[in-house]
């Protein structure tokens, strides 16, 4: 409703409608009184938080846009290809929880930054959602608000000590220049798009070859490979070892999914993992669909504009279709 059918400015209102429609729905008499109530609740509160999420994002983008401006970015990760420039995610000193929201843009000398590394300098940053005065959704769906691009030189200092939120991404660039070094150059590439779900290794002619076959989705991480890790893990510890199981699982999960880049897809098959693992432990059984919704929820409250990703709706919609569809088939 948020995203497709109802602009900004009703947003509240419609809110403030399916809060008085609460003690309504209490009032009347039918047997599913308190799921429509519980239902109406949601749908307000869910309405709200959109509503206050988009303004800040709105205002956070309009106070940092601009040219010339003074900024202090932190490297978030390593800088790959972007087009005609190389980018790299950093973090806005100042800009609140949207401070990882951003991406800068520049030439070859990103290639030598590191995580934990501190820019400064004057920058031009403009609104990741409006390219060309054309709105676009696919940054602020992967939570990506701010485009930041420099103005001049900039200051680089290297810190002392590297903080533990870059462990993730060291580990997986180390992985990707140990396989580089172990495999040879035509199967690197598909090993690291395996294991790491980087793709940018691949040849022009990998890539179509890997459309042609209609096996590129592989290499997006996602339930798959978290399929794989989960049965490497239970035949080490044993499966009938639901407690130990669970605390190897769970961090192995958890530090995967971080070194792939916790998209859609990666988030929605740990969430799921973690709920089949938290099963047993609490004697309840695992349903897909809470699972499945579950894993919508806690994406949706990182950042409910993600619901504009494609990968987000095709990635559910597939789930649905194989724990709904499939069985009836």
């Amino acid at each position: 409703l948020g995203q497709y059918l109802l602009p900004g400015e009703l947003l509240p209102w419609a809110a403030s409608g399916c809060a008085l429609l609460v003690p309504l729905c209490l009032l009347w008499r039918g047997r599913n009184r308190k799921r429509v109530a519980l239902l109406t609740a949601g749908l307000c509160l869910s309405l709200l938080y959109f509503w206050a999420y988009s303004g800040y994002v709105r205002g956070t983008v309009e106070r940092y846009a601009g040219e010339e401006v003074p900024l202090t970015l932190t490297v978030t990760g390593y800088a790959e290809e972007g087009g005609v420039r190389c980018r790299i995610p950093v973090r806005v000193a100042g800009a609140g929880f949207l401070r990882d929201g951003a991406m800068l843009y520049g030439d070859e000398v990103l290639y030598t930054l590191e995580p934990g590394d501190q820019v400064t300098g004057l920058f031009t940053v403009n609104d990741a959602a409006t390219i060309h005065d054309t709105p676009i959704t696919s940054f602020t769906a992967k939570g990506r608000y701010l485009m930041i691009f420099p103005d001049g030189e900039l200051a680089v200092e290297q810190p002392e000590r590297r903080s533990l939120s870059t462990l993730p991404a060291r580990i997986a660039h180390d992985l990707g220049r140990r396989v580089d070094e172990i495999f040879s150059p035509e199967s690197a590439p598909f090993l690291k798009a395996l294991l790491l779900g980087d793709d940018s290794g691949f040849t022009e002619e990998q890539e179509s070859d890997l459309s042609e076959t209609g096996l590129y989705h592989i290499t997006a991480v996602s339930g798959m490979h978290f399929g794989y890790l989960f049965m490497m893990l239970s035949f080490l510890v044993g499966i009938h070892r639901p407690r130990r199981l669970a605390a190897v699982t769970v961090p192995v999960v958890l530090l995967y999914m971080l070194l792939v880049g916790a998209s859609a897809s990666v988030v929605r098959a740990c969430i799921m993992m973690l709920f089949v693992l938290a099963g047993p432990l609490l004697g309840r059984e695992s349903d897909p669909l809470t699972s499945l919704s579950a894993a919508l929820l806690a994406l949706l409250l990182a950042n409910p504009l993600s619901i504009a990703g494609v990968g987000l709706q095709l990635s559910f919609a597939s789930m649905v279709g194989l724990l709904v569809l499939s069985p009836r088939i």
